[in-house]
C-alpha cells in the first residue's frame, strides 16, 4: 500500500514537472516573440530610428529586473504558486495583444502628427510606458517559477540557472519559428494571437479554478486569429495614420511596407519612413531628369531605391538608355507597387533594358563590374543609421569608382525652396563637403528638394539651365513640370547664387 502511494505521488510530482516546464519554455517563448514584434512595432512607430531599439532594450530590462526583483520578494511566501503562477500567465495571454493595439496608437498618444519624427523624450516616454505591463509580470513570473519548481521537485531544483534554461529554450524555439516561419505567413497581430493562445493553453494546463476563464480566453484568441485578424490588422494600423486610410502592410525580413491613401494620392511607407507618394510626377520627374540632362548621352544608368514610385519610367524616356540597373532592398516593396499602382507606372519594370536586383544599394555598388554613366541614388533623407550609410564619404568614394570617366553620381534631399535657415545650411553643407572630398566638381542646383551632383572628371558638369533645355529638345522628352519654363526659373542665377 504504502508502495502505491509512492508510486501516485511519483506520478504527480513527473505530472506537475511536466506541466511547469511546459510552462517555462512558453514563458521564454511567449516573451522572446513579444520583444521581436513590439520592437519591429516601435521601429515603425519613430520612423525607423535605430535608438529606438537601443531605448526599448533598456526599458526591458529594467522593469523585467524590477518585476522579478521587487515583486519576487513575495515568491517564497505565497501559498498556492501553481494556481497563481497560471494566473500570471493568463494576465500576460491578455497583456500581449493589448501593448500591441496600444503601440499602434502611440503617436496619437505622444502627439506626434503623421509624417514627423518623435523627439527623444517622445521615444523614451512612450517606450518605458508601453512595456512595463508585460515586463513587470514577465520578471516576476520568472523569479515565481524558480520558487514553484523548487516547491515541486525539493530546494536543489531552485537554481535560477535550471529555470533559465527552460526558458531560454522557449526563447530558441520562437527565434526559429519567427524567422523561419512566422515573418513570412502570418502578421504582427496573428503571431501576438498566436502566442497569447498558447500562454492560455498552458494557463490551462496549470491551473484549477481559472481553467473556464483559460479556455474562454483561448477560444477567443483562437477565433480572432482565424477569422478577423486582417481586418483587425489594418484598423489598428490606421491608429497612428490619422486623417489617411491604410490599405495595406506587409511584414516583411527587412521591416514593415505600409500603403495609405489620402484622396487620390497614394503614399508607400518603409518602416514609417515615406518612400513615394503616386501621383507626385513633379517628384518623379526632378529625381531623374536633371541628372541624366546633366550627361551628354547617358547609356549605362545605376538607380538605387525610388525605381517603383516612377523614376525607372522617367529614365527610360532617354532614347539613349541601353541599360538600367534597378536596385532594391526589399521585394515587397516592388510586389506591393505592382498591386495597387497603375499598369502605366510599373510596365517599364519589365523594359528588357531594366535588370533589378533586391539587395543593399551600398552593397549592389561594392560588389559591381559595371561602370555607369549616371548613378542616382533615390532614398529618404539620412534620418537612420541604416539610410546614413549611403550618405558617407566612403560611400561616395565607392561610387566614384563605379562611374565612367566622365560619369555623374546624383542625389537630392529635402530642403527648403526660398529660405534656408541655420540648422538646414548645416546639413546642406555636411553633404556637400563630404561628396566635394572625394568628386573633383561638385554642383549643388536649388529647389524644394536640394540636388547633388558629383562628377568623376573636371568640366563635366554645367550649372547653365540653356544646356539642359537644348538637350531635353533634342531628346523629344515628353515632360510635365521639367520643362524650359521650369528649368529656367530652378536653375536661375539668383536661386544659385543664394544657395
Amino acid at each position: 500500500m504504502a508502495q502505491f502511494r509512492r508510486l501516485r505521488e511519483y506520478k504527480m510530482v513527473t505530472a506537475d514537472k511536466g506541466r511547469v516546464v511546459f510552462a517555462f519554455v512558453l514563458m521564454g517563448l511567449g516573451a522572446l516573440l513579444a520583444q521581436i514584434v513590439l520592437l519591429r512595432e516601435l521601429m515603425v512607430v519613430f520612423s525607423g530610428n535605430e535608438l529606438s531599439t537601443g531605448v526599448m532594450l533598456s526599458a526591458w530590462l529594467l522593469w523585467t529586473a524590477l518585476g522579478s526583483a521587487i515583486l519576487g520578494i513575495f515568491s517564497d511566501r505565497i501559498k498556492g504558486k501553481t494556481s497563481l503562477f497560471s494566473s500570471v500567465q493568463l494576465v500576460l495571454a491578455f497583456i500581449l495583444p493589448t501593448s500591441l493595439l496600444l503601440a499602434r496608437y502611440l503617436r496619437p498618444i505622444l502627439g506626434v502628427p503623421v509624417g514627423e519624427i518623435a523627439s527623444l523624450p517622445q521615444m523614451i516616454a512612450g517606450i518605458f510606458f508601453l512595456l512595463l505591463p508585460f515586463c513587470l509580470f514577465s520578471g516576476f513570473l520568472f523569479s515565481l517559477g524558480c520558487s514553484l519548481l523548487g516547491e515541486i521537485l525539493g530546494k536543489e531544483a531552485r537554481s535560477v540557472g535550471f529555470v533559465y534554461a527552460y526558458e531560454a529554450l522557449g526563447a530558441g524555439i520562437g527565434g526559429i519559428a519567427f524567422s523561419y516561419f512566422f515573418i513570412h505567413f502570418l502578421n504582427s497581430w496573428q503571431v501576438i494571437l498566436l502566442t497569447s493562445a498558447l500562454l492560455a493553453l498552458s494557463s490551462f494546463l496549470l491551473a484549477k479554478k481559472i481553467k473556464p476563464l483559460a479556455v474562454l480566453w483561448m477560444c477567443f484568441a483562437l477565433a480572432i486569429l482565424i477569422f478577423y485578424s486582417g481586418q483587425i490588422n489594418l484598423i489598428s494600423k490606421g491608429w497612428g495614420w490619422k486623417g489617411y486610410k491604410v490599405i495595406a502592410s506587409k511584414d516583411t525580413i527587412y521591416g514593415n511596407i505600409t500603403v495609405i491613401t489620402n484622396g487620390l494620392q497614394m503614399s508607400f511607407f518603409e518602416n514609417g519612413v515615406w518612400n513615394f507618394t503616386y501621383p507626385d510626377p513633379l517628384t518623379a520627374e526632378e529625381a531623374v531628369h536633371f541628372a541624366l540632362l546633366e550627361h551628354p548621352s547617358p547609356k549605362e544608368v545605376l538607380l538605387i531605391g525610388g525605381g517603383v514610385g516612377g523614376l525607372v519610367r522617367e529614365t527610360l524616356k532617354h532614347p539613349s538608355i541601353r541599360h538600367l540597373d534597378y536596385v532594391e532592398l526589399d521585394p515587397q516593396l516592388i510586389k506591393t507597387g505592382r498591386r495597387y499602382l497603375p499598369p502605366q507606372i510599373t510596365f517599364p519594370l519589365d523594359d528588357p533594358r531594366v535588370r533589378i536586383t533586391y539587395t543593399d544599394g551600398r552593397r549592389f555598388v561594392q560588389r559591381s563590374r559595371r561602370v555607369y554613366d549616371v548613378i542616382i541614388l533615390s532614398l529618404p533623407d539620412p534620418t537612420t543609421a541604416q539610410l546614413n550609410r549611403c550618405y558617407t564619404r566612403e560611400f561616395f568614394a565607392e561610387v566614384k569608382e563605379a562611374l565612367h570617366k566622365e560619369g555623374i553620381f546624383y542625389l537630392s534631399v529635402s530642403s527648403s525652396e526660398n529660405v534656408i535657415g541655420h540648422t538646414l545650411a548645416q546639413f546642406l553643407s555636411s553633404i556637400y563637403w563630404t561628396m566635394k572630398e572625394v568628386f573633383p566638381e561638385v554642383l549643388v542646383l536649388p529647389g524644394p528638394a536640394v540636388r547633388f551632383l558629383g562628377a568623376r572628371s573636371q568640366g563635366v558638369l554645367s550649372p547653365d539651365p540653356m544646356l539642359l533645355v537644348q538637350r531635353a529638345h533634342l531628346r523629344k522628352l515628353e515632360l510635365r513640370y521639367v520643362r524650359e519654363y521650369y528649368i529656367l526659373f530652378n536653375l536661375s542665377a539668383e536661386r544659385v547664387h543664394y544657395l
